[in-house]
C-alpha cells in the first residue's frame, strides 16, 4: 500500500522541508516495514525551481495537473493523504474539491486522510485576524484581494460528495499569524468531512511558531502516529 503525502505551502520553499520529510519517512520505514510510503512535494509556479509567477488561478491549474498525475500512481491498494501547511491547507482542499467535480477523471484516486498544519479559514478572514482594529483600513480590503483560498467553500464542496476522511490538525501554540479563534473555527469547519469515531485529532504543538510544527519533535511524532493509526 502506497500513501502519497502532498505538502503545500506558500511562504515556505521546498528545500527547508525536505529534511523534515526525510525524518518522518525514516521513522515510518523503521516502524512499518510492510508499508511503502511515497512523498510528492510539488513546487508551484514561481516557487523554488518552478517557472512563472504564482497566482490563485495559476496554482489551481497546477493542482489540476497534480491530481491527474496522481492517477498514474493509482494501483490497487493505493491510498492518498493530503498534507497542507498554512495557506497550503486551503490550496490542498480547493484542489481536491475541484478534482471531485472534474468530469474527466480516468482512475479516481481515494483521499484517506488530511494533515493540516496551522490552517486558517481564508485569506479574507486573516485580514480581520491580523488587523482586528476597526480603525485600520487593512481589514476592509478583502474585495481587492487577488487570492482568497476559502477553506469553508472547499470543504462544503467536498462534503456534498460524501468524501469523509481522517484528519489531524496541528496548531502552533505561539502562532504569530493565526489566532487561536481562527484555528478553532477552521477545525470546526473541517468536522464536516471528518469520518468515523476518530473525527478530527486536534493537537497544539508546544512552543511552536507558525512554521515550526513539524520542526518540533512533538509535531513530527503526531504526524507519524496519525499515518500509522489510519493504516
Amino acid at each position: 500500500m502506497v500513501r502519497i503525502n502532498k505538502d503545500y505551502r506558500n511562504t515556505s520553499s521546498t528545500p527547508p522541508r525536505l529534511p523534515l520529510m526525510s525524518s518522518i519517512l525514516s521513522s515510518l520505514k523503521t516502524q512499518s516495514s510492510s508499508i511503502t510510503y511515497t512523498v510528492i512535494v510539488p513546487s508551484y509556479r514561481g516557487y523554488w525551481t518552478s517557472t512563472g509567477r504564482p497566482s490563485q488561478s495559476g496554482i489551481e491549474k497546477d493542482m489540476k495537473a497534480i491530481f491527474h498525475h496522481l492517477e498514474s500512481y493509482n494501483i490497487p491498494g493505493t491510498e492518498f493523504i493530503l498534507w497542507g501547511q498554512s495557506i497550503g491547507c486551503g490550496i490542498a482542499l480547493k484542489g481536491w474539491a475541484d478534482y471531485l467535480q472534474a468530469p474527466e477523471r480516468q482512475m479516481p484516486i481515494r483521499i484517506k486522510g488530511l494533515i493540516m498544519e496551522t490552517p486558517f479559514v481564508s485569506v479574507d478572514s486573516m485580514l480581520v485576524a491580523v488587523y482586528p482594529q476597526r480603525w485600520l483600513p487593512y481589514r476592509y480590503l478583502s474585495p481587492f484581494l487577488r487570492n482568497h483560498w476559502d477553506v469553508r467553500g472547499a470543504v462544503k464542496e467536498i462534503a456534498e460528495r460524501n468524501a469523509g476522511v481522517d484528519i489531524v490538525t496541528l496548531r502552533a501554540e505561539k502562532d504569530e499569524l493565526v489566532t487561536k479563534e481562527e484555528a478553532v473555527e477552521v477545525e470546526g469547519i473541517l468536522e464536516q468531512i471528518s469520518r468515523g469515531d476518530r473525527h478530527i485529532r486536534r493537537v497544539v504543538i508546544t512552543g511552536a511558531l507558525h512554521v515550526e510544527c513539524v520542526a518540533k519533535v512533538q509535531g513530527r511524532t503526531e504526524v507519524i502516529n496519525f499515518l500509522k493509526d489510519i493504516g
